[in-house]
């Protein structure tokens, strides 16, 4: 995975293909950027880090957990916005940053008013569903 020079994130959703649901971040109201609304996990890249070290090293601060590069999945360029088909051996999630995350069916984030969800995640939630519907 190259780093887009033009591009400085990284974001990623987790996926469960056995209940067909994902995780979705709830950000506080210390952030700048969309308080309070459910969006995508992430962050930035940090100076010398390619897009992969910096999406493992998101996962972990963010979720705890480690994840094989072999398990990331592209999902959109924009954004270097990846998913990750989660792994059965992995029991808990802890939370690192933000106000919550949660399992919710693509149908039922997108559900959410715009009041609670970022156009980002959205969009994302949209090409999710579509790569997981055929």
């Amino acid at each position: 995975m190259n780093q887009d020079l033009g591009n400085s994130r990284v974001g990623f959703f987790l996926y469960s293909p056995s209940d067909r649901k994902v995780l979705i971040h709830k950000r506080d109201d210390k952030t700048e950027h969309s308080p309070n609304k459910w969006d995508y996990f992430g962050g930035a890249i940090e100076q010398g880090e390619t897009v992969e070290e910096a999406l493992t090293r998101e996962i972990y601060e963010e979720l705890g957990i480690w994840i094989d590069k072999d398990g990331l999945e592209l999902l959109s360029q924009e954004n270097n916005i990846y998913y990750i088909v989660f792994p059965k051996y992995i029991r808990t999630l802890r939370l690192g940053e933000g106000a919550g995350f949660a399992w919710f069916s693509t149908e039922e984030a997108l559900g959410f008013n715009e009041d609670l969800m970022t156009e980002d995640a959205r969009r994302y939630l949209k090409l999710l569903r579509e790569r997981f519907s055929a």
